[in-house]
């Protein structure tokens, strides 16, 4: 939910089938059909959530041809450079094959509104650019495979 009001509809999207990483239980994740099947991962620890991708790069090797998506808000009140530095080096290692990135934009009456920490629009501006440039990288690199 971005702000306390938006919520994107992948994820309203129903989970299809709950999916269990052993080692990564404390990691939600599914399968959404969204068009396509999409795994759908959650946590509040980012620190797991790149260890579970180094798992996640473990079936790309065995899997080649495997296609991975991802929606990300970056900006949000609070994100310091080093949390988003680890989102940064997380999508590097990753290669998703597409990556839907929004900047957080703050709505009247939510919690995220009146959060401490609020970024810049600049640095947010900054920071969608250096995501979209990975974003255009490994969607080209992808389909050119």
């Amino acid at each position: 939910m971005q702000g306390g009001r938006y919520t994107f509809a992948m994820e309203r999207a129903p989970i299809e089938r709950e999916i269990v990483f052993r080692g990564f239980e404390d990691i939600k994740a599914g399968i959404v059909k969204w068009p396509m099947s999409v795994i759908r991962l959650n946590c509040p620890d980012k620190v797991r959530l790149a260890e579970l991708a180094d798992k996640i790069e473990y079936l790309r090797q065995e899997i080649p041809d495997i296609c991975l998506r991802t929606t990300l808000i970056c900006g949000f009140p609070g994100e310091t450079e080093e949390e988003f530095a680890i989102t940064k080096e997380y999508l590097e290692h990753i290669h998703f094959y597409e990556m839907h990135i929004f900047k957080y934009s703050k709505r009247k009456g939510t919690k995220a509104a009146v959060m401490a920490g609020q970024i810049s629009e600049e640095i947010k501006t900054k920071r969608s650019a250096v995501l979209q440039e990975i974003e255009v990288r490994d969607s080209k690199q992808f389909r050119a495979y």
